[in-house]
């Protein structure tokens, strides 16, 4: 989480059109949740599990995503022109 506070400017502009994180035993030690991660971009951001045959939609937080075995998720921007227009703007 200590990452995205650096970026948090940028996020709240719009600026980054895509997230990929790893999560995993790491998270334990910096006791950094999915639920973190969930609070910070899921109005911004649609989330999904990367799983080995494709992308799994995450519509709600629960419990159950607390998976500490390696678990990628991926969060992509639901609004993709806004994030082409800040960069053919250069804002």
């Amino acid at each position: 989480m200590e990452r995205f506070a650096g970026g948090q400017k940028l996020l709240g502009k719009g600026c980054i059109g895509a997230i990929q994180i790893e999560f995993g035993g790491c998270n334990i030690d910096s006791r950094t949740y999915f639920r973190d991660f969930w609070n910070l971009l899921h109005e911004d951001y649609s989330a999904y599990r990367i799983l080995k045959d494709g992308l799994w939609e995450i519509t709600n937080y629960t419990e159950r995503l607390e998976c500490f075995c390696n678990t990628n998720y991926f969060f992509a921007h639901k609004n993709p022109e806004q994030t082409q227009d800040r960069k053919k703007n250069g804002r």
